[in-house]
């Protein structure tokens, strides 16, 4: 079963009422690049990042939390749930979530998120990506696929561990050094 995330809408954070507060105060629920003391990123094997959750912070400081590296996962409770949902919120120029009953998922507290249902989709989600990142090695060839995957992250750099005993691409199985590409004409 894979989690129903409910999506991120910037207007819950920018609303504010008649007094100048805040018009929800809802938390959600982040994900952070895991560090070591020095600051570098911890990498899995394939060398793609690794991540913390961080629940139940306040979206009121969303700016504050995607400039120190966070990123929005979903909603922390059932209450914030219902909040975002309030019929009301349209007289406030914010657009009420009406599917809202869809995203509950966790049995126990109604709320939309479950920890252990979303670290599951998390390990099949690498797993894929990994056997994906395998594949692109397998037939462009380790620079091609180093390349293809620093466009999403351009820090990117596939760990010579990971790339051993990884079958050559055809192109590159074709020209081995040492051996020569064409046959030598002899007159």
């Amino acid at each position: 079963m894979a989690l129903l995330l409910v999506p991120f809408n910037p207007n819950w954070v920018s609303a504010v009422g008649q007094s100048g507060a805040p018009l929800l105060d809802i938390k959600a629920i982040y994900t952070r690049p895991r560090k070591t003391r020095e600051g570098d990123p911890i990498l899995d094997e394939a060398g793609f990042p690794e991540v913390d959750l961080v629940g139940g912070l306040p979206m009121q400081h969303h700016a504050k939390w995607t400039a120190r590296g966070f990123q929005y996962v979903t909603l922390a409770s059932r209450d914030d749930l219902v909040a975002v949902s309030h019929p009301g919120l349209q007289e406030q120029g914010v657009a009420p979530l009406r599917d809202w009953a869809r995203y509950v998922q966790n049995r126990l507290t109604e709320g939309p998120w479950d920890a252990q249902v979303y670290l599951v989709d998390l390990a099949a989600a690498r797993a894929e990506r990994i056997a994906q990142l395998r594949a692109t090695i397998a037939q462009f060839g380790r620079e091609a696929a180093e390349q293809m995957e620093q466009r999403v992250w351009a820090a990117y750099r596939l760990p010579d561990s990971f790339a051993r005993g990884l079958p050559l691409p055809p192109a590159a199985a074709q020209h081995q050094p040492g051996r020569p590409t064409t046959r030598a004409r002899t007159a």
